[in-house]
């Protein structure tokens, strides 16, 4: 008879062909997966902080990525270049965003 939603925890060694490797791309799914004891991961320190510090997760080393070149776009349609509201949001997002709006 077969088990269904079994959970085995098993070591690296232990597994039948070495490491398993899992990419995500939906962020919440990939700390969910963390919280249930089901691999580690890389968190943005703003997401995954208050976890920490309710001691869900935890911080192994003291290191951290800075990324100090990103960049944000803001996309929307040529038709509307000239809506009163997206050119208020327009010039919100780059007021927010430290950018000066190109004459």
């Amino acid at each position: 008879m077969g088990r269904v939603g079994g959970h085995h925890r098993l070591g690296i060694g232990d597994r039948p062909n070495g490491a398993h490797h899992f990419n995500a791309n939906d962020y919440n799914l990939l700390i969910q997966m963390v919280l249930s004891d089901q691999g580690v991961a890389l968190g943005w320190d703003h997401l995954v902080s208050p976890l920490v510090q309710r001691g869900q997760l935890v911080r192994p080393v003291e290191q951290e990525v800075v990324l100090e070149e990103t960049r944000h776009y803001l996309a929307f349609r040529e038709d509307k270049a000239d809506d009163d509201a997206l050119r208020r949001f327009r010039s919100w997002f780059l007021e927010q965003s430290d950018i000066a709006l190109a004459a």
